[in-house]
């Protein structure tokens, strides 16, 4: 068990909690608990400490924007300008793609 405090952490519970003075307990791979420092040393007396020394500690962030279709053309336009890429690659692409195309261009492979 680890014990990380000292920090400040923002949370994605349904409070959306912003916990200063606070610690994460971590059990392995998993956090098992976030709350005030005090609160989480006197429940895991014995876990190792890791301060933060005022950090903040959030969530880790996950950027679900991607350019698919794009990745579909690599290296078949590399040699256009920007604007015709879009203009004669993937904007002709996008008029006619279907949920099944969308869903192909994110397979991996």
């Amino acid at each position: 068990m680890l014990l990380v405090s000292d920090i400040t952490a923002l949370t994605v519970d349904a409070q959306r909690r912003i916990v200063t003075q606070a610690a994460i307990a971590i059990d392995g791979a998993h956090i098992v608990a976030v709350g005030k420092a005090a609160e989480l040393q006197a429940r895991y007396p014995n876990a190792d400490r890791l301060e933060g020394q005022g950090m903040l500690a959030l969530p880790g962030l996950i950027d679900t924007h991607v350019h698919s279709d794009q990745a579909v053309l690599r290296s078949i336009a590399d040699e256009t300008t920007w604007q015709s890429f879009l203009f004669n690659y993937i904007f002709p692409i996008l008029r006619h793609r279907t949920t099944q195309d969308a869903l192909i261009s994110l397979k991996r492979r």
